[in-house]
């Protein structure tokens, strides 16, 4: 495989994100059958038109240069 390089042998079988998509699954299922399946779209789609908030909030907007860490191995002169 390709990946072999990159990628830890460790996480070979673990699969990231699939019990965050479970637990999507099962509220979007609950929503679509108490609320309606077109006003549970609305709330997925008004839930991910927000999610730049978070980022948008932070003070990663206002950076201009990342920061350097002592002990890191990298310096601040990164052209």
């Amino acid at each position: 495989m390709r990946h072999r390089g990159v990628w830890p042998d460790e996480r070979d079988n673990a699969l990231p994100g699939v019990g965050h998509d479970a637990a999507r699954g099962v509220i979007g299922g609950v929503l679509g059958s108490t609320i309606g399946v077109r006003e549970t779209l609305i709330v997925a789609a008004a839930g991910g038109s927000l999610a730049f908030l978070p980022v948008f909030l932070s003070p990663l907007r206002r950076m201009r240069e990342l920061p350097c860490y002592e002990g890191s191995g990298q310096s601040a002169d990164v052209a």
